[in-house]
């Protein structure tokens, strides 16, 4: 019997690489990766393709190929980083662009990783069936993406479709939120924004590959908050942080509205500074959703941030 063949799209990127290593490692199937960049993975079951996915017609020369899951990944998620339209372009175009493949090539099983960002930042906790209100770009185009794959699903009883909407993913090769909290408490230059109650839904990349990772799809169509279910607050994460890395908390807190206008002038006179206010934004409002990992798995390997940044640790020098 031939192997299944799972392609994932973005799988060049952080989770991307993740997901990668951890399929060829515990999981017989051979995989195709497209992506806009190369990987650094090299193996005779993965074979890596460089195409656009905002491009129908590069998509296109995979007509013909067999493909039995899809992990689509691939994703504008940087947040400053881009112009408007072009999260929509390569979030909302670039799925559907996907969805026609997958018809094209009689796939019925896609799993997609969507984000928290569907929900403004709220104090208020969302399920998975609370009602989607995003205000960015980049959460708009993506509860628009849901929406396409949602329609995908219900126009054939064949199609499975699983939508995971992780937190903040941490890990080693991440360089984003956590590896810039790391080091800006290293420096001793981290500051509150406001308070320290910020909630940050957020989960280990290791943790989040296992829960991607199913065996079996099942029917009807499944939405994933994944998260950790502590609902970490951002006092606690850097907590977490000082006591793995051993850093001495000297943290201080400072008022929201001063450092909002502070980033909003910096952003002016240097506008690629990482002093944005986008970012002080985002320390200082809440992403708390309702994790329900447990549909997937009971428990995950590490299951919270101080075993996790444990982990992480023992990979990658911060």
């Amino acid at each position: 019997m031939s192997r299944k063949t799972w392609m994932i799209t973005g799988g060049s990127g952080f989770i991307g690489r993740s997901l990668i290593r951890h399929i060829l490692d515990n999981i017989e199937v051979d995989i195709i990766n497209i992506d806009i960049k190369e990987i650094d993975i090299r193996h005779d079951r993965l074979r890596s393709i460089l195409i656009d996915i905002r491009d129908a017609n590069q998509l296109q020369d995979l007509h013909g190929e067999k493909i039995d899951r899809i992990f689509h990944l691939a994703a504008l998620a940087k947040e400053p980083g881009f112009d408007w339209e072009d999260y929509f372009l390569t979030n909302t175009g670039g799925t559907q662009n996907i969805i026609n493949l997958a018809d094209a090539v009689d796939c019925n099983e896609i799993v997609f990783t969507s984000t928290m960002m569907v929900f403004k930042a709220s104090e208020e906790q969302k399920k998975t069936d609370s009602i989607k209100d995003p205000d960015t770009a980049y959460g708009i185009s993506k509860a628009l993406a849901e929406e396409e794959l949602i329609q995908w699903e219900i126009s054939s009883i064949n199609h499975k479709l699983i939508i995971f909407r992780p937190g903040i993913v941490f890990g080693a090769g991440e360089n984003g939120n956590f590896t810039r909290m790391i080091r800006s408490m290293r420096s001793n230059t981290f500051v509150f924004v406001g308070r320290k109650t910020t909630v940050k839904g957020c989960i280990y990349v290791k943790d989040l590959i296992e829960l991607l990772v199913q065996r079996e799809m099942k029917s009807p169509s499944r939405i994933v908050h994944a998260v950790y279910s502590d609902n970490y607050t951002i006092g606690q994460i850097h907590d977490a942080i000082a006591k793995v890395f051993k850093i001495s908390p000297r943290a201080k807190t400072l008022p929201y509205p001063l450092l909002l206008f502070v980033a909003r002038i910096v952003n002016i006179i240097l506008p690629n500074s990482a002093i944005h206010p986008r970012r002080i934004q985002k320390l200082f409002f809440s992403t708390n959703i309702e994790s329900n990992t447990n549909l997937i798995l009971q428990s995950m390997t590490y299951g919270n941030i101080v075993d996790a940044l444990e982990d992480w640790k023992k990979e990658e020098v911060l």
